[in-house]
């Protein structure tokens, strides 16, 4: 019996090392016999680059970067603006032709590519570049058993967030500042100008909070020479994590510096969007079963064991909109320009209402204009935790990220009747908030805000 049970565990591991994801990159760059990992839409019209990294964090092939740079110089030398998207994948995916996940990115940026040829901006359509980042997010790919590595993976998303992918995702952001003629890369792109969006999904949405909150927080409490806060900027222009599965402790540090900085301006564009679905069971029910290892370590303070142990959406402390579909508007694919202005506590945009969170006394009150959005969406909108690339929710996407990053002059105007136009876009240094001082709150409208 002993003797049987030693053959059943070898036939076990052998099966499983066989049906491990070999750690090498999947897309074209690899060898000497492949054309450089640049796939440029025949029909689509948008371009699509991979870039890769190992367990540890190194690029897989550092040639996929070197293409990815080359093609964004030489669409830079044919005075093109850009509009670059940045896509990090999740648990139980990688690069592979073929996997749901890339299939989606393409669909999203072949919608943004038709956006960008509607628009009748007199420099013309920019073109779409995406960057689809891969790294081990499977590795079993059997069913069941594939839920074991949890912990493996998590702690390889950290690796990969914190190593060198952030050279890639810094010589991004050079490059948008290269491209619209910056001194410095820590501003704002208007839609004409190359703009550079950066999203993440569940592991892959620790994978590009990790390489970025520090700098999001920086950009968060700079000040000019007044002592006054500076307009709150995003790494980029923008960075959205969808059912991101990393815990709220790591989110605090964000929350707590927006809490001491206290108010932002009128014209203040979001900064980082994190969507988190009622009905993700990965993140709400099996990420603290994960996370049950940290009742070892201390949490002294009132409600900081909850946010160890469960991921920042699924955190009412963190939590300022709701998105829902609305029943009172068109269905999914009505035009962009259905979107209305923000009205008191709601928002439309087409068929969705973006609203805001009731908060209890007993909570600190959000800042007016906070750029830092924790929005809950139904599950009318993301069914599950690998559902977010649906028609419905990629719509709202596009929509979100239309109105208030790629034409920001229509959600960064104080509030209007409708059938006004929009003030224009205003560019500020400061925006009247003093950093060491008592402060002065400014009755101005923009995106809908908790209280």
């Amino acid at each position: 019996m002993p003797t049987l049970l030693r053959s059943s565990r070898l036939v076990l591991a052998a099966a499983l090392l066989s049906a491990c994801a070999s750690d090498r990159p999947y897309q074209a760059g690899a060898d000497d016999s492949v054309s450089a990992p640049v796939d440029v839409g025949i029909d689509t019209g948008y371009v699509l680059s991979h870039v890769e990294f190992d367990d540890q964090g190194w690029f897989q092939d550092p040639r996929q970067r070197t293409a990815l740079f080359a093609r964004l110089q030489a669409m830079h030398h044919e005075k093109k603006s850009m509009l670059i998207v940045a896509y990090t994948h999740g648990w139980k995916h990688n690069a592979k032709e073929g996997d749901g996940n890339l299939r989606d990115f393409r669909k999203l940026l072949a919608q943004l590519t038709a956006i960008e040829k509607a628009t009748r901006r007199p420099s013309g359509p920019r073109a779409v570049v995406g960057v689809y980042i891969g790294w081990r997010g499977s590795t079993i790919p059997i069913p069941i058993v594939e839920n074991m590595t949890f912990w493996t993976r998590k702690n390889a998303a950290e690796r990969v967030g914190s190593r060198s992918i952030k050279q890639l995702f810094v010589e991004l952001n050079q490059f948008r500042a290269y491209a619209n003629g910056w001194s410095a890369s820590d501003q704002l792109a208007e839609s004409k100008e190359t703009q550079l969006v950066f999203i993440g999904h569940s592991f892959g949405g620790l994978v590009t909070y990790t390489a970025l909150h520090s700098a999001i927080l920086e950009r968060g409490l700079q000040l000019d020479k007044t002592g006054r806060y500076r307009t709150a900027k995003s790494f980029g222009d923008f960075v959205l994590l969808v059912n991101p599965a990393f815990e709220g402790a790591s989110y605090e540090p964000i929350w707590q510096a927006a809490l001491s900085r206290g108010c932002y301006p009128r014209w203040q564009r979001p900064v980082m969007a994190i969507v988190t679905s009622r009905a993700d069971n990965a993140t709400r029910l099996a990420f603290p079963a994960g996370r049950f290892y940290t009742f070892a370590q201390s949490a002294p303070h009132e409600g900081e064991r909850e946010t160890m142990m469960h991921t920042v959406g699924h955190l009412e402390r963190y939590r300022t909109h709701r998105l829902e579909m609305a029943t009172d508007a068109g269905a999914p694919g009505t035009p962009l320009d259905a979107d209305r202005p923000s009205t008191g506590a709601s928002t439309m945009l087409g068929p969705f209402r973006l609203t805001k969170t009731e908060r209890s006394k007993a909570m600190p009150a959000v800042p007016e204009h906070m750029p830092y959005l924790v929005i809950q969406a139904g599950p009318e909108l993301i069914a599950d935790h690998n559902d977010f690339w649906n028609d419905r929710f990629r719509d709202f996407t596009v929509r979100f990220i239309v109105r208030h990053i790629l034409t920001p002059q229509d959600a960064s105007a104080p509030l209007s009747e409708p059938g006004n136009a929009p003030a224009p876009q205003r560019r500020r240094e400061d925006d009247g908030c003093p950093a060491f001082g008592a402060r002065e709150p400014m009755q101005t409208a923009g995106l809908p805000q908790a209280k």
